[in-house]
């Protein structure tokens, strides 16, 4: 009884001091591609485009893209095969109709305001598409698929999960900030208004 009192009391603490005791999980089953495989590193892009480039040298989004078509509709989508059925526009690709950007912003978003995007997203059942920037290096993109011990009243990126197609190093949001310091959009697929509403809140904080 003693211990069950001290462990209360703990509890009561952590409360109070603005800790959440029930830390949140959630994964969804989304495949890792990465755009160095060598399955189809060497592919271009648009093979009509001069100068293209190839899945290897810039192909992120593709990646990003089969891993979350992977999820949608029930199929292994290998981004190889992904590029067969999509239109580019120079190397850069025409999103399909079931994706829709929630968020683009020129300035980038704070975690804070992003936070919430993201779980909304995936506690919906889908990832999050997120590209992020940097002044030296441009933009990236990842797949935010699962959160592990989130706070939700408190959202910070060393808990979102992601799947990085640059390296299999990079598997946490935090572990991106050092390079791609911005989120400038957010996407995911088959957008209700509920989701929409959630991200339009979120920009007003």
């Amino acid at each position: 009884m003693k211990k069950l009192g001290l462990l209360c009391i703990a509890v009561l603490m952590l409360a109070v001091a603005g800790f959440s005791v029930l830390a949140e999980t959630l994964v969804l089953d989304v495949p890792l591609y990465l755009q160095k495989d060598k399955r189809w590193k060497d592919c271009l892009l648009n093979p009509d485009a001069p100068g293209g480039k190839t899945i290897g040298e810039a192909g992120c989004a593709l990646c990003v893209l089969a891993m979350s078509e992977s999820l949608r509709t029930g199929e292994k989508v290998l981004p190889d095969q992904l590029l067969e059925r999509i239109e580019m526009s120079g190397d850069d690709l025409h999103w399909p109709r079931e994706y829709e950007a929630l968020v683009r912003s020129k300035e980038g978003l704070l975690v804070r305001q992003a936070g919430p995007i993201l779980t909304a997203c995936l506690d919906s059942g889908r990832p999050a598409l997120v590209c992020l920037s940097s002044d030296t290096l441009g933009t990236h993109w990842v797949l935010v698929y699962g959160y592990d011990g989130l706070n939700k009243e408190d959202p910070q990126t060393a808990h979102y999960l992601i799947r990085d197609p640059g390296t299999r190093d990079r598997v946490t949001f935090n572990m991106t900030k050092e390079w791609f310091p911005r989120i400038r959009i957010i996407r995911t697929f088959d957008v209700t208004d509920e989701l929409r509403d959630v991200a339009e809140a979120a920009l007003k904080q």
